[in-house]
């Protein structure tokens, strides 16, 4: 009995120290990160995206001038690097867009949901000044994985 107990807590202090290990999410298909920041940082089963903005993961120049040109891109960029985490955007759960025009918005809208079925993801929209580069919007991500069903609230 005392083999099967001590092997138990060494199970759970492994799978626990797992959830508290960082560990960098990295992929060539979504720009370089232009400062000290990671493209992506998976803790146990959850991963934070950064925010990606609509730059060229080849030229690093922004593809396009028009806010849903850059929404387009940056959502491209973000699942390269949520796939490179071994997860697709069913996983997603929180996205939140910053825009520096607000009533561009309903434009972005139909962008995001070519990306993004029902049930959506929890989300926040938020206007800002200015985002680096210039650009129009940014848009970051969290991401969970493990077994989830669109549409249905168990988890198996």
């Amino acid at each position: 009995m005392g083999y099967i107990s001590h092997w138990v807590r060494s199970l759970v202090i492994y799978y626990l120290a797992l959830q508290y290990q960082r560990r960098e999410i990295s992929t060539k298909l979504s720009p370089a990160p232009a400062a000290p920041y990671s493209q992506g940082i998976q803790a146990g089963e959850t991963l934070y995206v950064t925010g990606t903005i609509g730059t060229s993961p080849v030229t690093g120049k922004m593809v396009s001038t028009t806010t849903v040109g850059q929404a387009t891109r940056a959502l491209k960029n973000s699942l390269a690097i949520v796939r490179a985490a071994g997860m697709t955007f069913d996983n997603v759960v929180k996205v939140t867009i910053f825009i520096t025009n607000i009533t561009d918005l309903p434009e972005v809208n139909k962008v995001y949901k070519k990306y993004f079925k029902k049930p959506y993801p929890a989300r926040s929209s938020v206007e800002v000044s200015k985002i680096p580069y210039a650009a129009k919007i940014m848009i970051e991500m969290i991401a969970v994985k493990g077994p989830t069903h669109r549409g249905s609230s168990r988890y198996y």
